[in-house]
């Protein structure tokens, strides 16, 4: 039995030992843009029976430990190729690059058309298809005194790879992005600028001072309230607009004031369904009626002349409580209301 045991531990040794010694551990290119191809690479690579796999996400290097009597590195970067990955050795087809996902889809690897140089060769004449550039610079300001300084927390965006960098302490700041290309330059306190660049030439952008410009132009809106007493007349007139007039929904003139608590209107006779308004207590006799400052409702017609003007016509009142000047006359003892007519 012991003989048997002895046996069989012999050959387990023999084979671990051959395993190692043909075990085999290299690194090489695989091009790819995310954790998503990650995944898809060093599945691929575990689908064969490898199962020491691991692919780098920032340098793009596979590294990777096989048996060398049932594999080689030819036959690794074939299968990995047929999945959507380039190598420096195998390209994958058009048609399964193109079926990857949107964010697999990393810069194709153009392979020289002489293949028979040695492989550290091959690295440096390949090019890929868009070669990433950086845009750099420095971003200042300009005192009163007329001396420069650096801005630093400015933010340069790229209008092309819609990347932002932040300036540092020195006021330099440096992008991933190719040209031509725009850029936007904000910052606190200053005027925003747009900069168009041609190459990869360090840039020297000034950012001009927001308090020193000088404004083109101020415009100015307001609106008065429906209902409101002017703050430039002298006299204290409460003037009602259209707006008011429309919520009353009046169909002549002594329907106007439904929604005025200045002036009260009631029923003088409820056989005729004339009307007549009450201001400070006192009856509609006593307030001078005009339109268009003129007065056109007076004598017999104050009674029931309310109703002489339809409120489709009217488009503002003014209403004065209180006697006026001597101008206005004895009728307006109680006050005076004004109709402004739609011209």
């Amino acid at each position: 039995m012991n003989k048997y045991i002895i046996i069989l531990l012999s050959l387990f040794l023999s084979l671990t030992v051959n395993a190692q010694k043909n075990k085999k551990t290299e690194s090489f290119k695989v091009f790819g843009e995310c954790g998503e191809c990650k995944e898809r690479i060093e599945t691929t690579v575990h689908g064969l029976g490898i199962k020491n796999a691991t692919w780098d996400e920032k340098t793009g290097m596979l590294t990777v430990s096989y048996d060398s009597t049932r594999f080689t590195k030819e036959k690794i970067e074939q299968k990995i190729a047929s999945v959507g990955h380039d190598t420096y050795d195998f390209q994958a087809s058009d048609t399964v690059y193109e079926n990857l996902p949107g964010c697999c889809h990393y810069d194709r690897y153009v392979k020289p058309e002489s293949t028979t140089k040695p492989l550290d060769t091959v690295e440096k004449v390949g090019t890929i298809m868009k070669p990433s550039q950086s845009i750099s610079g420095i971003v200042q300001g300009k005192d009163d005194k007329g001396k420069y300084f650096p801005l630093s927390f400015a933010i340069v965006h790229s209008l092309g790879t819609n990347e932002t960098s932040i300036t540092d302490s020195l006021g330099t700041f440096q992008l991933n992005a190719s040209t031509p290309d725009q850029l936007i330059i904000n910052h606190f306190g200053y005027t925003t600028d747009t900069v168009d660049v041609q190459s990869s030439v360090p840039l020297t952008i000034t950012l001009k001072d927001a308090a020193a410009q000088k404004l083109k132009g101020v415009v100015v809106r307001g609106r008065n309230e429906s209902t409101h007493i002017s703050s430039l007349s002298t006299i204290n007139t409460l003037n009602i607009g259209s707006k008011e007039l429309k919520k009353a929904a009046c169909c002549n003139l002594s329907e106007s004031f439904e929604t005025s608590p200045s002036v009260d209107v009631s029923y003088a006779d409820a056989v005729t369904g004339i009307k007549q308004i009450e201001l400070l207590g006192l009856s509609g006799k006593y307030t001078q009626l005009l339109t268009e400052n003129t007065p056109e409702i007076k004598g017999l017609a104050g009674a029931f002349g309310l109703t002489f003007i339809p409120g489709t016509w009217i488009e503002g009142i003014q209403l004065t409580k209180g006697s006026g000047s001597v101008v206005n006359g004895y009728e307006s003892i109680a006050g005076q209301i004004n109709i402004e007519e739609i011209k």
